[in-house]
């Protein structure tokens, strides 16, 4: 996930999340890590709900703005040590 402002904590990660994905799938996201500039988060989602995810968000995205946005990672970032 990728933010266009900097976020505080992994919690400011999770509303998002939260607000667009239903719980089913949220909570089985795993290893979430912060990037070292705090404008993103990596994480894990079953591959088994990866299709369901990624259309809720599309859909999401199609009918207001986000100030996020979630792709498949294709190179690790580096990761904020601070221990979110």
């Amino acid at each position: 996930m990728d933010l266009e402002q900097p976020f505080s904590g992994l919690g400011d990660i999770w509303k998002n999340l939260r607000a667009y994905v239903p719980e089913e799938i949220v909570g089985e996201i795993t290893g979430m890590r912060g990037t070292n500039d705090r404008k993103g988060a990596v994480f894990d989602v079953e591959e088994y709900q990866k299709a369901q995810f990624e259309e809720l968000l599309k859909t999401a995205a199609e009918k207001e703005k986000l100030d996020f946005k979630v792709s498949r990672c294709k190179k690790l970032p580096q990761f904020e040590d601070s221990g979110f």
